[in-house]
C-alpha cells in the first residue's frame, strides 16, 4: 500500500500497488512526485469516465427524443391523412363511421373487413354467457388508401386516432348540411 498526501485541502488516498510497481518506485520516488502523477492518471480516469457518462445519456436522450418525434410524427401525418381522405375522397356514409370510430387500444381492432353485428353471447365450455364485448372492431373504409408507418404498435394506434381526428373535423365542418330532413329548421338549418 502506498499512502499519499496531496495537499491540507485535499483527502488523504491510499492506493494499492503490486510488489514489482512498489520496488521499482521505491528507487525513483525522489526523482517522481508521486502525487501529481497519480492525480494526472485519476484526473485523465475520472474525466474519460464523465464523458463517456455524458455521451451515453446524450445517446439516450436522442434516441428517446427521436422515438418521441415518431409518435408525434404518426399523429400528426395521421390526422393530415384523415383531413385528406374526409374532404376528398370520402362518402358521407365513411365519414359518419369514421367519426365515431372509438377509443383505438390496439392496431388488431383495425380491420378493412366490414365487421358483423356481435349478439353479447359468447359459449364458453358450453355454456353460454353474457359477456361485456371486448373493443370492438374499427371498419377501414375502402376508400382509405392511406397506410400507416409501421415502426411500433403505438405508433400505429396514434396514426389511425390521427386520421379519426383529423376526419372528425371534415365531419363537424360539414354535418349541420347532412342533418335529416326531419331534424332541419324551416329555415334550412
Amino acid at each position: 500500500m502506498y499512502t499519499l498526501y496531496v495537499s491540507t485541502q485535499s483527502r488523504r488516498t491510499s492506493i494499492y500497488l503490486t510488489a514489482d510497481l512498489a520496488s521499482r518506485l521505491e528507487r525513483v520516488k525522489e526523482r517522481i512526485n508521486v502525487s501529481q502523477v497519480c492525480q494526472e492518471a485519476l484526473l485523465v480516469a475520472v474525466e474519460a469516465h464523465e464523458r463517456s457518462l455524458a455521451d451515453r445519456r446524450a445517446e439516450i436522450v436522442q434516441r428517446l427524443n427521436a422515438a418521441q418525434d415518431e409518435l408525434r410524427y404518426a399523429f400528426h401525418r395521421g390526422t393530415a391523412a384523415g383531413r385528406d381522405w374526409a374532404a376528398e375522397h370520402a362518402t358521407w356514409p365513411e365519414l359518419v363511421t369514421v367519426a365515431q370510430w372509438g377509443v383505438i387500444a390496439h392496431p388488431d381492432q383495425l380491420t378493412r373487413k366490414r365487421p358483423m353485428p356481435e349478439s353479447g353471447y359468447r359459449v364458453v365450455s358450453g355454456i353460454e354467457l353474457r359477456l361485456p364485448p371486448p373493443p370492438g372492431p374499427i371498419y377501414i373504409p375502402r376508400s382509405v388508401t392511406t397506410e400507416p408507418p409501421a415502426p411500433s404498435d403505438e405508433a400505429i394506434v396514434l396514426f389511425w386516432g390521427g386520421f379519426r381526428d383529423g376526419a372528425k373535423e371534415v365531419y363537424e365542418l360539414v354535418s349541420s348540411d347532412f342533418k335529416p330532413a326531419d331534424e332541419k329548421s324551416e329555415d334550412g338549418e
